[in-house]
């Protein structure tokens, strides 16, 4: 009667899952069309830290070591204000950089370098329901011992915009290098060698 679906035929998890559903700004115009806009605040952050120490051992070896952290916080854009929203995910980036140079001179016309360095930078991507229980929708505790993460489900509707979802993901890359060079003076002439190594993880 009226065209209203008795409440007695609605689904629990599909009610207390539409509640998270913002209410609509405007009328829409016709089926399917869009009936809520909102502003979004998108705040991202980076901090950077960096420190160098420089010894002379000996008059033929100088050492330095140096490391620079950086960091930064990026968020997706949270439309519907809540857990539930499309697009509400947050990735932190985060750079650990280390290098070890060393300077040595067995002579006076003889000059050898030797650096290595080691950087580890991971992304780690995050749904913004991430911990969200989903028996609270109602869902038997049973089932959500089987989900992947607990975090708000996905839902999508055709012709309506969707709810919830999106993946949550880790991925660490690392570099490794090692630089040799030797300069050797005779006479007029000088004579250079180095090696170079350059190793970059980045994992599938």
């Amino acid at each position: 009667p009226g065209n209203v679906i008795p409440g007695s035929m609605l689904n629990p998890i599909g009610v207390k899952t539409a509640s998270f559903w913002p209410a609509p700004t405007s009328a829409a115009a016709n089926y399917g069309a869009n009936n809520f806009t909102a502003p979004t605040v998108i705040q991202d952050r980076a901090d950077q830290v960096s420190g160098k120490l420089d010894h002379e051992f000996t008059s033929w070896l100088r050492m330095n070591l140096s490391y620079l952290h950086y960091g930064s916080t990026e968020t997706g854009e949270q439309w519907y204000g809540n857990i539930a929203t499309t697009d509400g995910w947050v990735l932190k980036r985060w750079v650990d950089a280390t290098q070890a140079n060393a300077i040595i001179t067995p002579s006076p016309t003889t000059v050898v370098s030797v650096r290595y360095r080691y950087n580890r930078f991971p992304n780690d991507s995050r749904n913004v329901s991430v911990g969200f229980d989903p028996t609270t929708l109602g869902f038997s505790p049973e089932l959500v011992r089987q989900f992947q993460a607990m975090q708000f489900p996905g839902f999508s509707l055709q012709d309506f915009n969707g709810i919830g979802g999106g993946g949550n993901s880790l991925t660490v890359f690392n570099s490794k290098n090692l630089f040799t060079s030797m300069s050797k003076f005779a006479g007029k002439h000088n004579f250079k060698a180095g090696f170079d190594y350059r190793r970059i993880n980045q994992p599938f």
